[in-house]
């Protein structure tokens, strides 16, 4: 750990940041490779999927971001499947 750093500030600059647009492909791939489970099971596909996410982007974007733009997914999804 950096010397001088509390743990958040040593995280922040040891995970590289995920730019928005980059989240958006990352969430946009996920979601087009289970778009089946997806119409299975809704809005309640949701949590498994953002586990999925917070996965791949580590800890590196804010979960309430990934939550907003994965739910707008989701509803895209569905209204594109009815």
């Amino acid at each position: 750990m950096a010397e001088g750093k509390t743990p958040e500030e040593a995280c922040e600059s040891a995970a590289p940041k995920v730019s928005e647009e980059e989240l958006k492909e990352i969430i946009g791939r996920i979601v087009a490779s289970r778009s089946e489970f997806i119409k299975e099971r809704g809005g309640a596909a949701t949590g498994p999927i953002m586990g999925v996410v917070m996965k791949e982007v580590r800890g590196s974007v804010d979960g309430k971001i990934v939550n907003q733009i994965l739910r707008e997914a989701i509803s895209q999804v569905l209204k594109n499947s009815g």
